[in-house]
């Protein structure tokens, strides 16, 4: 159905934890990491972004290259709109200001 080699295919299930132990390492041999590097202009890609009550609009996105602070000035490639970044931070799982 997926045109998979089953040697490709993980025997995994997370009710009975059996396989998980292969899940890590497939992830770090089969997925490249990013090609992007921080000394260039950023370009990044936003997939979400959702209201929140206390910090306004909170956004989740790719960056592809450069580097993203507080206090930077972004703008939207659609709309051409510029806002200010507030908070930069990742998600592990709870979101974590860096």
């Amino acid at each position: 159905m997926f045109d998979l080699s089953t040697d490709d295919v993980l025997l995994v299930s997370a009710e009975t934890y059996l396989g998980l132990e292969h899940v890590f390492p497939a992830v770090i041999e089969r997925i490249r990491p990013p090609t992007g590097t921080s000394d260039s202009p950023l370009r990044m890609l936003l997939f979400h972004s959702f209201l929140s009550h206390n910090k306004s609009v909170i956004c989740y996105v790719s960056i592809v290259d450069g580097m993203l602070s507080k206090g930077d000035k972004v703008s939207l490639a659609a709309s051409g709109q510029s806002y200010e970044v507030l908070d930069v931070g990742i998600m592990e799982p709870e979101l974590t200001s860096t």
